[in-house]
């Protein structure tokens, strides 16, 4: 399962796949999207050949605890669902297709292939910049593939805002932050900014923070990004500030952004706010995931104990709000630790990408979904499983190959 390559060395199929899986994700087929079942259907034909698991112990930890709260909910609420069983094991699969690719992962290739995917859907996005800005064409997210209105993703026609290959302009921004982070880490300065650039026409307001702090991160910090390279960072990061306040390039981005509402916004609120309408047992161990969320939304927006505005989206809801609401108060401390755990005693230079994803919880879903997949497969990958080891087993689980 490798290709061999002069410039770049054996590639491994979680090189070519891990960066162009999400875009196969938001391809929902019942229960499941393609991205997955390509992932799971190699992940069985690597274990039956014999590959390594590298299981990371904190995030084991923390999915078979959050496996078994989900199993007891289960049988103490009754009526069983496929979408209960579902939302039971996939944590389970999810779990040994990670502890499967990060082993596998090489991050001179994968950066390789994700710099290539990405040029892809930049160009996309600058070109339907270049349409709605010039000729106020509206653009409309590019579907590789045939899509279904129903499922875990939702297709617009049209946005006001370039989202290229993905279902939105803040999907677009979060398969583009791994590459941003990568890239800054190489002093790949220009290519960086472009990134920024792309980010900053798709309007998205957490994309648009993230890439805000990784710029100042990197640019305050001397060790990455030389004299000469900070300065034109910072001119080109002045030009692109003051375009995007004073012309109406930007326009409907800075619209976006000063609707929001913080006290009352959607991702930030909505969780938090149907939690706190739980009884005491239902705080420390949740309600279960799925179907059950919508439930406890319809019932607080019944009750009127909330404000109706805020209530949106059916039973969306963001990964930490989610985590106490599917599971209660005890699974939102085990992934708090897990976060402690990934910045502690994981690579030092790879610490920023922790820091990403412990606010992006806060901000929409990265838990046992295309995303969760993409950025922990990434940033387990890219950290030295030998030299930092306090997380992962000295010894790792081989499956006997089976003749």
């Amino acid at each position: 399962m490798r290709i061999i390559s002069k410039q770049f060395g054996n590639y491994s199929f979680i090189d070519w796949y891990l960066p162009i899986f999400y875009i196969l994700a938001q391809y929902s087929y019942g229960l499941s999207n393609l991205g997955l079942i390509i992932f799971i259907l190699y992940s069985i034909i690597a274990l039956v050949n014999g590959n390594k698991l590298v299981f990371h112990k904190p995030l084991s930890v923390f999915i078979l605890f959050i496996s078994l709260i989900q199993f007891i909910n289960m049988f103490a609420r009754g009526n069983l669902s496929l979408s209960d069983f579902n939302n039971l094991f996939m944590p389970l699969i999810m779990l040994v297709i990670l502890s499967m690719a990060i082993s596998k992962v090489n991050y001179r290739n994968l950066y390789a292939v994700y710099t290539f995917v990405g040029c892809v859907a930049m160009s996309i996005l600058y070109y339907q910049s270049f349409k709605l800005t010039v000729y106020g064409i509206l653009p409309s997210p590019v579907n590789i593939l045939p899509v279904s209105s129903a499922g875990f993703y939702s297709w617009q026609s049209e946005y006001y805002r370039p989202s290229s290959l993905f279902t939105e302009p803040q999907a677009y921004a979060s398969y583009m932050l791994p590459l941003l982070i990568m890239s800054l880490r190489r002093k790949r300065i220009v290519f960086s900014s472009l990134i920024i650039l792309s980010i900053l026409l798709c309007g998205s307001s957490l994309g648009i923070a993230f890439a805000a702090y990784l710029a100042a991160r990197y640019f305050i910090d001397s060790k990455n990004i030389g004299l000469v390279s900070k300065g034109f960072f910072l001119l080109l990061l002045a030009s692109t500030l003051y375009a995007f306040i004073y012309t109406e390039i930007f326009s409907s981005q800075i619209a976006k952004i000063a609707s929001i509402n913080l006290a009352n916004d959607i991702r930030l609120v909505k969780g938090f706010q149907i939690y706190s309408t739980f009884s005491e047992l239902q705080m420390l161990f949740g309600i279960g995931d799925g179907p059950n969320v919508l439930e406890a939304y319809n019932r607080a927006n019944a009750s009127k104990l909330l404000s109706l505005s805020i209530f949106d989206l059916g039973s969306y809801v963001t990964t930490a709000s989610g985590l106490l609401i599917g599971y209660g108060a005890f699974s939102f401390i085990l992934y708090t630790w897990l976060i402690y755990r990934m910045y502690r005693y994981e690579d030092k230079s790879n610490r920023i990408f922790a820091v990403i994803i412990a606010f992006a919880s806060f901000g929409q879903t990265i838990l046992f979904n295309g995303f969760f997949l993409l950025y922990y497969a990434t940033y387990f990958g890219l950290n030295n499983k030998h030299l930092y080891n306090k997380n992962y087993g000295l010894k790792w689980l081989k499956i006997k190959k089976i003749t």
